[in-house]
């Protein structure tokens, strides 16, 4: 992105919008070129944040005792994989921790919804970086869900110890397993920590939840997708665990227990997946970055 001391002011570039609506009024337009010049400086923003974000220093090296059983060694007497060889044959490894822990009867319908998406965009991610979902439920019972949902892009792990779950925040202090996001790299031989999912309850202004957005803040809601937000209009609780209307913006109450479905707003549901993604490939090298443009 450009030195900000270069950018025009963001009014100025609205000005010149030259898009008009059919049947818009002049009160519509005025606002709405009020919002446009938010929504320049929002992506202005976004763009600060990104470009942090991949300068961050080098996380922490990974070097816990890190063991998985995946979909390919489920068969009886299979040894555990460790963590490098979730990588492959990439760089980048993203990981979604979901809430399949033994002691549930059915996932998290969040994390199903989100999955739900992830899946239909894993094989084009898939040819640049690695991606694992790693749940604490045996393998067997995760394979199960997956093919019960036609999953067909997604690697499922279990974690066999606990140790990575545990370590990268996936396992509440009581013991509940929770949802968590991290991307890790591989350069030179060393594997490390290149960015995990720190915005939760801890983090929330006061009065609010984690996902709480005071406006549009992310691709998704940017393109419109947000629309009645006001109505605080609900999604069919079947709607909602096919996937097919976007994806949760929170996990868990904090108290262990899922969020209410039905009491879920629209709005909550549309800014997860593509937020997601471009965290796991800011943490791509530059020679992937560039042949993400080939």
């Amino acid at each position: 992105m450009a030195d900000g001391s270069a950018l025009q002011p963001a009014a100025a570039i609205a000005h010149k919008n030259r898009a008009r609506q059919p049947n818009e009024s002049a009160e519509y337009r005025k606002a709405r070129e009020a919002l446009l010049i938010e929504e320049i400086e929002l992506n202005r923003h976004i763009a600060r944040v990104a470009a942090q974000r991949r300068a961050l220093p080098p996380g922490g090296e990974v070097k816990g005792d890190y063991q998985f059983i995946g979909e390919a060694s489920s068969v009886a007497g299979a040894n555990p994989v460790g963590f490098e060889e979730l990588f492959g044959d990439k760089d980048t490894l993203f990981v979604y921790n979901w809430m399949y822990g033994p002691k549930r009867q059915r996932p998290c319908p969040m994390c199903t919804a989100l999955l739900s998406c992830l899946d239909g965009n894993a094989d084009h991610l898939r040819q640049r970086i690695a991606l694992a979902i790693v749940g604490l439920s045996a393998i067997e019972r995760q394979i199960a869900f997956k093919v019960e949902r036609g999953w067909k892009n997604l690697p499922f792990y279990a974690d066999v110890n606990g140790n990575f779950s545990r370590d990268y925040h996936a396992i509440m202090d009581d013991g509940t397993d929770t949802a968590a996001e991290n991307v890790f790299t591989r350069r030179d031989g060393t594997i490390r920590h290149f960015w995990g999912a720190e915005l939760g309850f801890e983090s929330a202004d006061p009065g609010k939840r984690p996902d709480d957005r005071a406006g549009p803040d992310d691709a998704v809601e940017r393109a419109g997708l947000d629309a009645g937000r006001s109505r605080d209009r609900l999604v069919p609780e079947d709607h909602l665990l096919s996937g097919r209307d976007g994806l949760p913006g929170a996990w868990s109450s904090g108290k262990g227990g899922d969020l209410p479905i039905r009491s879920r707003p629209a709005q909550d549901i549309r800014h997860v997946v593509i937020e997601r993604l471009q965290l796991a490939l800011s943490g791509l090298s530059a020679r992937e970055h560039s042949a993400l443009s080939d």
